[in-house]
Parts: structure tokens; C-alpha cells; sequence
């Protein structure tokens, strides 16, 4: 069987780890049904080709995350899986990613990416040193205002012209316009626009990506809305009446429902690891504890319970760490094989 083929049905398993609901919020098996009713693979191992194919050594790769929870903080979910995609992009393809994130979260995210493993530029040094930097990254801001939205949108494809952008756990806009959380208050006032820099992408044909778990609002459902609002009619209803429901609008190439956010990135970097035939391009759960840790102590807090424990939507950073190393063990036996001694 050649890589692909074994990849393929190693990514089936990738993908149903990824999808299980420990937590029993009982949405995201209905959401992997519906992706899959339009996709005939997993997207997970969609997104990996994409980014091998497209990609070449010193490409970027636009990474947006920072969900604002309770209108004042980033949580841990978001941020921890864009620092560790980075990473596999980085040390499997030699790709550059930028983060894109409120630029209140801007320390927090630059922590995080360096928990990582990534090295951290500013804008000017950046541009200066990524060919001779290896596992090169920057953090820059995505404003809140619509109109400056779609002028940075231009700005950073015109300026970047990434390969792929992807989306973990952002709060993306309904149909009006309009950022609602989970229970339909409208939190548009908080949250950047990166709506607008999916739409201009799309336009210009870029690669996207949209990772999500079962709160309807990120950025990525939009490619399945018709089929949720079917299901739950009750997500096309919010608390400011604005008529367009919660759910986010936006279009992607490939959208990842995961039970956690960051799981779906640690899909892509295990698809990835896969296609290269290469372990070391998904991380370990020593890794996965130190850099929520560091997103924690940076400021991020845990999404449920809203204080800034070293835990990602209330699991303990060691239960996320096996989880990661299930995936590992998925990746090494498809590049080992399964033998009997």
C-alpha cells in the first residue's frame, strides 16, 4: 500500500480520536457527519495535502485565532493549537506562519509561539531574517472595525501572498455581520473582522481552512450552516435580534469540527507527519503541557471556567498531552507498520 493510501485510512482514526466527546457537549459527532456528507476524505488529511502541495520552503501561511471569551480575554483553546500548527508547518515544510489576533492577545500569542519552539519577529525583522532563521514566525493584529478589516484583508495578501490560511476557534460573523457568542449576545465590538480576510482570500483563490468545536460561532461553519440550521433550527435565534441566528457565515475549503479546537490543528500536523513520513513533525505531550502552560501563565484563560488554569475546555493539560501522544502512536505505526515479533 503506498503512503497515501495507508495516510488515508490512518486519517480515519485521526480523525475519530479528534471527534470524540469526552465532555458529552453533543454536537460534534452531528458536525464530522456533515462535513463528510460533502467530503470525501477526511478534511483533516484535505488541509495536509493542500499545505504539502502548495506549499514551498519560506511560503507563509496565515494562522488567525484569539476567540474572545467574556469579552475580555483569550482562552487557551485557540491560541495553543495555532502555536503548535505552526510548528509542524515549520520544522515539516519549512512554511513561515503568521498569526493574526486581537491586538490585545498580541503577548499572549507571542508566549505561546515560543513555548512552540517558534522564534518570534516583529514585522520589519521578520521580512529580514526569514531565510536565514529557522522555524521563523511573526504575530500581528487584525483590527475590529469592518472597514479597516477589509483594508488589512488586502494589505496582508497583497504584502504575505500565503499559501493557505487557516482559522482555530475564531469567532467568525453570521450572515448580517453580526459576532454573536453561544448563547446569541452580540460580542461584535470585541472581536476582529477576519471574515473579510477570508472573503478576499477566497476571491483569489488561496486555500482555506476553518477549525471548529460545537459553539456554531467560529469561523468555518459556514460551509455547513444550510445543514445545521436543518437539524437546529434554534441557531437561526440570538439575544440582539438581529434576524441572522448565530451561526457563522463564513466559507472554507476544508472545515474541521474537533472536540476540542486544538485537536483539529494536531489532526493536520498528524496528517502532515503522515505524508512525510516523518514523526517528529507533530509534537509531544511534553510539548503540548509546556505550551499551555505558557499560554496560561501569559494571561489565557480555560474557556469554561474562565480562570487561567493550565487546562484547555476543562481538561487538564495532561489529558490533552495523551491525546497527543494517541496521535503519535497512529502516526508511528503507519510509518513502522504493525508487526508481530
Amino acid at each position: 500500500m503506498d503512503i497515501e493510501k495507508r495516510a488515508l485510512a490512518a486519517a480515519e482514526n485521526i480523525e475519530a480520536l479528534i471527534t470524540i466527546d469526552f465532555r458529552g457537549r453533543g454536537m460534534v459527532r452531528d458536525l464530522i457527519k456533515m462535513v463528510r456528507e460533502i467530503s470525501d476524505q477526511p478534511p483533516v488529511l484535505t488541509a495536509a495535502k493542500k499545505l504539502k502541495d502548495a506549499g514551498r520552503p519560506g511560503d507563509y501561511v496565515l494562522i488567525v485565532t484569539g476567540l474572545n471569551s467574556r469579552g475580555v480575554m483569550a482562552e487557551t483553546d485557540g491560541p495553543v493549537g495555532a502555536a503548535l500548527l505552526g510548528r509542524s508547518l515549520a520544522l515539516g515544510l519549512k512554511l513561515r506562519p503568521i498569526f493574526l489576533i486581537n491586538q490585545e492577545f498580541r503577548d499572549i500569542m507571542s508566549q505561546t509561539a515560543r513555548a512552540a519552539g517558534l522564534n518570534v519577529f516583529e514585522r520589519k525583522k521578520f521580512h529580514q531574517c526569514k531565510d536565514r532563521v529557522s522555524a521563523c514566525s511573526c504575530v500581528l493584529p487584525f483590527p475590529l472595525d469592518d472597514e479597516a478589516a477589509k483594508k488589512e484583508a488586502e494589505g496582508f495578501l497583497n504584502e504575505f501572498a500565503p499559501v493557505s490560511i487557516v482559522s482555530i476557534e475564531t469567532r467568525g460573523m453570521n450572515r448580517f455581520g453580526v459576532c454573536h457568542t453561544w448563547n446569541g449576545e452580540d460580542v461584535s465590538y470585541c472581536e476582529p473582522k477576519f471574515n473579510w480576510l477570508f472573503a478576499e482570500a477566497r476571491k483569489r483563490g488561496i486555500f482555506s481552512v476553518g477549525i471548529f468545536d460545537g459553539c456554531c460561532t467560529e469561523i468555518g461553519y459556514g460551509k455547513i450552516r444550510d445543514r445545521l440550521l436543518q437539524q437546529f433550527a434554534h441557531l437561526s435565534q440570538c439575544q440582539c435580534n438581529c434576524g441572522g441566528g448565530i451561526v457563522d457565515d463564513t466559507v472554507v475549503d476544508a472545515a474541521i469540527p474537533a472536540a476540542v479546537s486544538n485537536w483539529g490543528a494536531y489532526g493536520i500536523g498528524a496528517c502532515l507527519a503522515l505524508l512525510l513520513q516523518n514523526e517528529r513533525v507533530l509534537h509531544d505531550r511534553d510539548v503540548e503541557v509546556r505550551v499551555i502552560k505558557e499560554c496560561a501563565d501569559a494571561g489565557a484563560i480555560e474557556g469554561v471556567t474562565g480562570v487561567p488554569t493550565v487546562a484547555v475546555d476543562d481538561l487538564p493539560a495532561a489529558f490533552h498531552g495523551e491525546i497527543v501522544e494517541l496521535l503519535r502512536t497512529i502516526v508511528r505505526y503507519n510509518i513502522e507498520g504493525f508487526r508481530i515479533e
